[in-house]
């Protein structure tokens, strides 16, 4: 299933990656970081207040306890280097588990040599058993679908296909390559 789960994530990011993906800019000297609603939405904070700016300590304070210094550690280094910076930590949610993020971010640095802004995206990482699940869930909706329409052989290829999440795993032995099994459900 590995397969059909790359092509449902690339899915996910070209038919939502605008709503997804968090943008941000630190202006390093009044402490203010500014956050469009997408990254708001992703730490749950206030969007509008977001939007005007908050202390960057609003948001790192929402970084899981046991991610948070490294998290502070990546900025504080990248601050000073004015280079680029890449990091996955988790975000503390009020209902349900922390949700694990990427994030890519760069400092400028003024005239003087003086970081100044710190500017980046931050997008949630869904774990391959939450695509594999959509995917399964998207399968079920196509096959109720087609059984409706009265369409038994697609009906019949997505039933197999949904059977295939529940019986193969990815290291199972002898298991088909998921290329493999299914190109030949949906071939006739």
């Amino acid at each position: 299933m590995a397969q059909i789960t790359k092509v449902y994530s690339r899915h996910l990011v070209e038919q939502h990656g605008q709503e997804h993906v968090g943008v941000f800019t630190w202006d390093v000297d009044s402490d203010l970081f500014f956050a469009d609603q997408a990254l708001a939405r992703i730490f749950e904070i206030d969007p509008h207040e977001a939007e005007r700016g908050l202390p960057l300590m609003t948001f790192l304070n929402r970084i899981h306890p046991d991610d948070r210094a490294r998290a502070a550690k990546s900025i504080h280094d990248t601050i000073l280097s004015g280079g680029p910076c890449q990091q996955d930590y988790r975000i503390v949610q009020r209902q349900g588990p922390p949700i694990d993020v990427m994030a890519f971010g760069r400092c400028f640095k003024g005239r003087n040599g003086g970081a100044t802004h710190y500017a980046g995206v931050v997008q949630p990482i869904a774990e391959e058993s939450v695509l594999k699940a959509n995917v399964r869930s998207l399968c079920e909706a196509a096959h109720f679908a087609a059984s409706q329409a009265g369409q038994a052989r697609v009906a019949d290829h997505l039933a197999n296909a949904i059977a295939e999440f529940d019986t193969t795993g990815d290291d199972a032995p002898g298991a088909q390559s998921d290329d493999v099994v299914l190109t030949s459900r949906f071939q006739g």
